[in-house]
């Protein structure tokens, strides 16, 4: 989303500069944007990153640091104070995380920055659920603001030339229904429902085929044969395709996408796949129901019958009505949710928080 945002807004009025706490982010994702690396090591403090970063801070001479996610919410926010009169907004990219979900040390950043939460000039999220999350924490900003993930609806969209050859290159026919999921292999994604649920699914509609991608979603993947094993799964059935550059070209081969977290901010899986005229179904994790609104299904987390029986309801609708839906569930995120809708959020915000600092400063 950070990339996005920077490719399209206009770098004559909002000229920028990206920060990497660790080794940088792949080649050709920030073309065109400055690229500063501290090289960091995940999860171990070092105050010569911090120092690093205050002198990229008073090089650049900034109006507004935007930080994202925790740890780049803390050491952006120190720097910034330190060394420059720049206005702060942090950012805010998940909801509800438990030690179990996260880690000890994500914990313990997030308890440190909600007892400093009142120095940035505005903390900014990308989900309603992840407000209010972030508030039971003990998050107490002098200004909040929700902006959502928005999507490039020019390169997600319904292509059946793309359809059928991806549909070919998995060894599927026509008229066999596939149901993606696009997540990483983590708990908080919760693959154990989604292949409970397949197993319930393939009882009473067998012309499936399930598509996996995602980090760790690979064939001899112990954790992955462990699914197959408890539920009695076929191998033949699932497509796993690990981590993928080219989403939307695997996308519009789907009849259904599906999410089955236990925890969201605001899902980029759904949207991407609603763009792309895919009906979805997903669990009742962060803004999954804001986002899905009427054009698919939302069942509650950790339930797999009822994840299959939605499923079921719409593999079994007349094809002409499931069309209707992937076309309303595009044309939700073109009404609300497009990238350039989204971008104007931000310029709006940062123009905002520009003035102010500048204000501030004379």
């Amino acid at each position: 989303m950070l990339a996005r945002l920077l490719e399209r807004m206009d770098r004559s009025r909002l000229p920028s500069a990206v920060v990497s706490l660790t080794t940088g982010p792949p080649p050709g994702a920030f073309d065109g944007t400055p690229v500063h690396t501290l090289g960091m090591r995940p999860g171990l403090p070092d105050p010569r990153g911090l120092v690093m970063l205050g002198r990229i801070v008073a090089h650049e001479r900034p109006d507004v640091v935007q930080t994202w996610l925790y740890h780049a919410d803390l050491v952006g926010l120190l720097a910034a104070k330190w060394k420059s009169t720049a206005a702060v907004a942090w950012n805010l990219r998940c909801a509800a995380l438990t030690v179990q979900e996260s880690s000890r040390a994500v914990v313990a950043v997030r308890t440190v920055l909600a007892r400093l939460s009142s120095f940035p000039d505005v903390v900014v999220a990308n989900s309603d659920a992840g407000r209010m999350a972030h508030e039971a924490y003990g998050y107490h900003p002098r200004r909040w603001a929700v902006i959502p993930n928005g999507f490039d609806t020019s390169v997600l969209q319904p292509d059946e030339a793309t359809r059928a050859r991806t549909r070919a290159a998995l060894g599927v026919g026509p008229t066999t229904a596939i149901i993606g999921l696009v997540a990483r292999l983590h708990p908080i994604k919760d693959h154990g429902t989604f292949f409970e649920a397949s197993a319930e699914l393939i009882k009473t509609y067998p012309d499936v085929v399930f598509l996996l991608a995602g980090l760790g979603v690979e064939t001899g993947n112990p954790t992955v044969a462990a699914f197959f094993e408890r539920f009695g799964l076929d191998p033949a059935r699932y497509r796993l395709r690990g981590t993928q550059d080219r989403i939307d070209q695997l996308l519009p081969a789907c009849d259904v996408c599906t999410l089955t977290s236990t925890s969201e901010g605001f899902p980029n899986a759904i949207g991407e796949a609603m763009a792309t005229g895919v009906p979805c179904v997903a669990t009742d994790a962060g803004d999954c129901r804001r986002l899905i609104g009427d054009t698919g299904r939302v069942v509650p987390v950790r339930e797999p019958r009822a994840l299959a029986e939605a499923w079921r309801s719409v593999l079994t609708l007349e094809p002409a009505d499931r069309a209707r839906l992937g076309r309303q569930a595009r044309q939700r995120i073109i009404d609300t949710f497009s990238l350039d809708r989204i971008v104007a959020h931000y310029v709006a915000l940062y123009e905002d928080l520009a003035a102010a600092a500048r204000e501030r400063h004379a």
